[in-house]
């Protein structure tokens, strides 16, 4: 991945300031202050929906018709 650390910097407050990860710094003596930053839980969460978009996108009309048949059918049963 190609990106430049400008909009790196950028992309990484914004997850920040949505609550999607955290950012601390450490300073070691004169130099410049070190970030970190960890995702949090609901950064977690919405990775997870992230994924699960992304794999329906990839299905085909087929299947996400099927799917909407098994959600919509009142005479199919899921034990």
């Amino acid at each position: 991945m190609n990106i430049n650390q400008s909009n790196l910097s950028k992309l990484l407050n914004e997850l920040v300031e949505a609550g999607l990860v955290e950012k601390w710094e450490e300073q070691e003596g004169y130099k410049l202050p070190k970030s970190y930053y960890k995702i949090t839980d609901e950064g977690k969460k919405a990775l997870i929906f992230y994924e699960i978009e992304d794999n329906f996108k990839n299905l085909k009309k087929k299947q996400l018709s099927m799917i909407h048949n098994i959600i919509y059918d009142e005479s199919t049963i899921i034990p």
